[in-house]
């Protein structure tokens, strides 16, 4: 009884786990998006040099879409696709602030659903909520484990 702690919780604390990698603290699901954003995210730069040149390439993401690149949605689909490389890249290659990022990516791909759902003439669910949200959860979840993580110790 004497090695009881004062709260039952407490060797549950955040604390209280082992060290591991952050990669490691990542589900599946989330390592599959992230090499996924990352060639997105590769592509987004020669997809840019070829709006240049004057091609157009189809771009599409949350229901935006555009094959001119010199638009307003043709530079936010860009920039989107540039920044999600760049999360997915941090989350893969365990940065600091990679968690913090990603929660700002996922509120807005929220906020951009959300936007385009009820801008339209008609209602359509866009399905990418689907994965957003528990994305935004995860990674308000793992935002204190992650910064606790020791990177490089399996």
């Amino acid at each position: 009884m004497e090695n009881t702690p004062l709260n039952l919780l407490d060797e549950f604390a955040i604390e209280n786990l082992p060290s591991v990698r952050r990669r490691k603290l990542l589900p599946v699901w989330i390592r599959i998006f992230v090499w996924i954003f990352m060639i997105m995210g590769g592509i987004a730069i020669p997809v840019l040099f070829m709006g240049l040149l004057g091609m157009r390439p189809n771009l599409a993401l949350y229901g935006l879409e555009t094959n001119v690149m010199a638009s307003a949605v043709g530079a936010l689909l860009l920039f989107l696709f540039l920044y999600k490389g760049v999360v997915a890249a941090m989350l893969w290659f365990e940065q600091g602030p990679a968690v913090v990022l990603a929660i700002l990516d996922a509120v807005l791909g929220i906020v951009i659903c959300l936007w385009v759902m009820f801008a339209s003439p008609h209602f359509v669910f866009k399905l990418e909520l689907v994965a957003l949200v528990p994305y935004l959860a995860l990674m308000i979840s793992l935002r204190k484990r992650w910064a606790m993580a020791a990177a490089g110790n399996p």
